[in-house]
């Protein structure tokens, strides 16, 4: 029972990151380039939601590596 609460929770939240994300032309173009890869330094001024949003993809492709 906690891990379908935990797993719906969890879904939630990734839907409301997904769509603030993908919501501003600037957030989507940081979020794909933290998926696809490349440089391992942020394309974006440090201390950014921009820069938080690229770091974040950039990890999860990492170690999913």
């Amino acid at each position: 029972e906690y891990m379908a609460w935990y797993g719906d929770l969890d879904d939630e939240i990734y839907d409301m990151w997904d769509n603030t994300v993908k919501s501003d032309p600037q957030y989507r173009k940081a979020y794909k380039l933290g998926i696809e890869g490349g440089s391992d330094k942020p394309p974006f001024p440090k201390g950014s939601f921009a820069a938080t949003i690229w770091s974040n993809e950039y990890a999860a492709g990492a170690m999913d590596n």
